[in-house]
């Protein structure tokens, strides 16, 4: 009888010990899982900044442009595409005034037809 009691105690201290270790490397996967998550976020980092350099460069390359574009265009020719602009601005602006016009105006309901 002792011997079975012995032997139950030594299995239970075995499923123990099994149950440990399988939270233990259940906890180490995690642990690299984690590293890799956070191996993953520094490069997708990484990749934002290098893109937000990249958009930098291609806004100051868009400024030059412009400026040399405007070195070529006379004062005659650039008051004209400024007229152009503000023609095109107050055009928009008259159709959104029209379209809301349109969407805030109330709806008339037809007469009822008289029964004859």
């Amino acid at each position: 009888m002792q011997l079975k009691i012995e032997q139950l105690q030594m299995q239970q201290m075995q499923v123990d010990n099994a149950a440990k270790m399988s939270y233990a490397h259940s906890q180490e996967g995690l642990a690299k899982e984690r590293l890799a998550k956070i191996q993953l976020d520094k490069a997708l980092n990484a990749e934002r900044l290098q893109r937000a350099q990249e958009d930098r460069t291609g806004s100051a390359l868009n400024l030059v442009k412009a400026f040399k574009e405007l070195q070529s265009i006379d004062l005659n020719h650039l008051a004209q595409y400024m007229q152009i602009v503000k023609d095109l601005e107050s055009e928009a602006e008259r159709d959104t005034k029209a379209q809301s016009e349109i969407k805030t105006s109330p709806v008339e309901k037809p007469e009822p037809i008289a029964n004859i």
